[in-house]
């Protein structure tokens, strides 16, 4: 899921980003796996892998992961599916590994001269609940406003359907080039949990304030090497 979205986030998947509503749970990990990306023909690439998970004697099952995704692309256009699921692990006294995590997602994006547009949704199903089950929509844009100068805005909201809330994130991040190698940034982010109990606006910080709304601010400078 991360390999196939980080792209189709106007954030790229930073501290406030898709990663702050969920898209990915932070309980998740990925072992023992296996992954295989095909070639690109006429646009389309495809991408699927495997966990073979905690290889417990006797619960084969726990901890497996499977996914499988698809990308298309044709001039301004892009787009990509992609669905996943997790068992849950075993752990004495506690076996969770007959409980399933499923994800399917669809995002896309469309580049419009210097702007880009991105909108994507994703499905939370299954017993194991990762994260709530439920509907994640979100919606933004990137626009290179002069060379140097890079703005984006996204719009997050998550519909739960066990009574955790419907809460949304709204972000924005600019972003200046020192050179072509060192830049800039600052993000600012609001979460309105909107009757949430479990959510915060910073995917690092796990640390829920409750039903209490949050307000973030970053700035820093990036160097790539």
């Amino acid at each position: 899921m991360f390999d196939m979205t980080v792209y189709y986030d106007p954030m790229f998947m930073a501290q406030y980003s898709l990663l702050s509503a969920g898209l990915i749970p932070q309980t998740s990990g990925v072992a023992n796996a296996v992954k295989y990306k095909s070639p690109t023909v006429a646009g389309l690439s495809g991408e699927a892998a495997y966990s073979f998970g905690q290889q417990q004697p006797g619960h084969m099952a726990a901890g497996t992961y499977m996914a499988l995704g698809l990308d298309y692309q044709i001039r301004s256009f892009s787009t990509r599916v992609v669905y996943e699921q997790t068992r849950g692990s075993f752990a004495t006294p506690v076996d969770t590994s007959s409980q399933i995590d499923k994800r399917f997602s669809a995002a896309a994006k469309l580049r419009v001269g210097t702007a880009t547009l991105f909108a994507g949704f994703l499905n939370v199903n299954g017993d194991l609940h990762l994260s709530p089950v439920g509907n994640m929509y979100w919606g933004g844009a990137f626009y290179q406003a002069t060379p140097t100068i890079g703005l984006s805005a996204s719009v997050e909201h998550y519909q739960t359907r066990q009574g955790l809330g419907n809460p949304n994130w709204f972000i924005l991040e600019g972003t200046y080039n020192l050179s072509k190698r060192t830049s800039l940034y600052a993000f600012a982010g609001y979460l309105d949990v909107n009757g949430g109990q479990h959510f915060t606006l910073n995917y690092l910080d796990a640390t829920s304030p409750g039903n209490l709304n949050q307000t973030g601010v970053i700035l820093g400078i990036r160097h790539q090497f």
